[in-house]
Formats: structure tokens, C-alpha cells, sequence
């Protein structure tokens, strides 16, 4: 039954995927251009794309994620290192947060693979700076945080998704704090903004019924932080990892509530 519903749901979702790809087909060559001959801003063209990710999103699926907006944006500070820590459950998730914080410009954390041959992210990654990681190799990984960290240090915003890969069913995979240790390390002043989503790992997928869903971009107040010593600086990253946990945890068990009275429902 479970495969049958995942074929029947994959196959509704063909006209999303199939306009899903020919997005960043068709804004690659405007990207390409826009770099090669500094004809247009590559960050408001980089946020375009992402708002036509969505709505390619909503016009095949009516699905969409709302921003829950608790900070002051009044109160961001933009004269110092930033990093976004954020749970990762879907590519909307880059999407969401690269028109939330436009015009800022917002370097990712990204694994090597999508760093070749994919249509617009690849390009983006090379003219952005992304870090590049290999999940593989953990010393090349930490190797690729240490070189972007002279950018950081001069006040580089960056994205980071702690878990390493998306969640597929929304539950929180475990966090991993060694990649924020060597951002953050030896840096005494910076900002840190925690993002969490709460139902994106429905967008697109055909193991759950993917149509009408909304979800939550919730973003927490901005947190300027000076650190003296790394006890501080490790104390400071497990506080962030329990607020995602804590949100994340009353969401999931919202889903399943509903899950089960959808059931009974249904065995009616």
C-alpha cells in the first residue's frame, strides 16, 4: 500500500519536478552572463531564483512556508561575522533563507556534490564562495571552514545546517557542533541567528501526500556574542542546538497528532 501511494504521489509530482529543473536551466546562462560581464546584481538575480523556486512551488503543489519573524530586523547587525545555524529538511530551506535575509548576501555550507554540474547552484557556490565539503572526508571538511574563516572574520555571513544532510521525515537528526567550534573559534565578537523549519520535508516528497501544506520559517532574535574562551564558545552552540531541538520536538509531535487523527478518521 505504502509503494503504491508513494508511485501514485510521484506521479502527480512530475509537472513540479519537471518545472522544478527547468528553473535553474533557464536561470543559468542569466546567472553565467550577469558574472561574466557584470551586467546585473548577482544577488538580487540569486534571489529571484529562489522566489521562483517557491512559486513553482506553490502554483504544482499550493504548498508554501511562512515566515515567523521573532527577531528585530531593525536590530541585525551588519558589521559583524554573522552565521545562521538553521535545521535542514529540504533545498526550499536555502530558499527561505536567502530571500529572508536579501539584500544580504549569505554564503552556504554546501556538500562537494553540488558543487559540479548542476544547473545555477554550481555556478552560485563558485561566485559566492561557498564552503565546499566533502561529507567523506571529515579533514577536508574542516579544511574548507578554515580557509573561508578570514572572509568570516572581515564580517562574511554564513549558513550553516549542523545535521549534514536533510531530515526526511521533519524529526531532528543529530546535530553536529564541530564545524561551528572551527568557524567560531578564536573569533571573540560575532552574531549568531538560529532559524528552524518546521514542515518542509513535505515540499516535493512522495512519501507523504505533498500538496496544500504550509510550513514555518521560525527566526530567532539575533544574539550578538562575545567569546573568551572556548568552554564559552561550546557552551554557547549547545544552548543553540537545545532551542532548535525544543521547537523542533512540540512540532513533530503536532504532526503526529494530526497523523493520527487523520487515521481515525479514515478507519471510519
Amino acid at each position: 500500500m505504502r509503494f503504491l501511494k508513494f508511485c501514485f504521489n510521484s506521479v502527480l509530482l512530475v509537472p513540479f519536478y519537471l518545472s522544478y529543473v527547468l528553473t535553474f536551466i533557464i536561470f543559468h546562462p542569466v546567472l553565467w552572463l550577469s558574472f561574466k560581464f557584470k551586467i546585473l546584481d548577482g544577488q538580487s538575480l540569486t534571489n529571484l531564483l529562489c522566489w521562483a523556486q517557491r512559486a513553482v512551488l506553490f502554483l504544482f503543489t499550493g504548498c508554501y512556508t511562512r515566515s515567523l519573524d521573532l527577531t528585530k530586523r531593525d536590530q541585525l547587525r551588519y558589521d559583524l561575522p554573522t552565521v545562521i545555524v538553521s535545521n535542514h529538511q529540504s533545498s526550499f530551506d536555502i530558499a527561505n533563507i536567502v530571500n529572508f535575509f536579501h539584500p544580504q548576501k549569505v554564503h552556504f555550507v554546501a556538500k562537494i556534490e553540488l558543487s559540479r554540474f548542476v544547473p545555477s547552484v554550481s555556478l552560485l557556490l563558485r561566485e559566492f564562495n561557498g564552503i565546499i565539503i566533502d561529507r567523506k572526508d571529515s579533514q577536508q571538511a574542516l579544511a574548507s571552514i578554515k580557509q573561508f574563516k578570514e572572509k568570516f572574520k572581515r564580517g562574511a555571513w554564513v549558513a550553516i545546517f549542523p545535521e549534514g544532510t536533510r531530515s526526511k521525515t521533519g524529526s531532528l537528526g543529530k546535530l553536529k557542533k564541530r564545524g561551528l567550534l572551527e568557524l567560531l573559534g578564536g573569533i571573540p565578537n560575532f552574531q549568531i541567528i538560529t532559524v528552524v523549519f518546521t514542515k518542509n520535508f513535505f515540499f516535493g516528497n512522495p512519501r507523504f501526500f505533498p500538496f496544500f501544506r504550509k510550513s514555518i520559517m521560525a527566526v530567532f532574535s539575533a544574539k550578538t556574542v562575545s567569546i573568551n574562551s572556548d568552554a564559552e564558545l561550546d557552551s554557547l552552540i549547545q544552548r543553540i542546538f537545545q532551542e532548535i531541538e525544543n521547537f523542533i520536538r512540540v512540532q513533530v509531535n503536532k504532526v503526529n497528532r494530526e497523523r493520527e487523527v487523520s487515521e481515525a478518521i479514515q478507519q471510519k
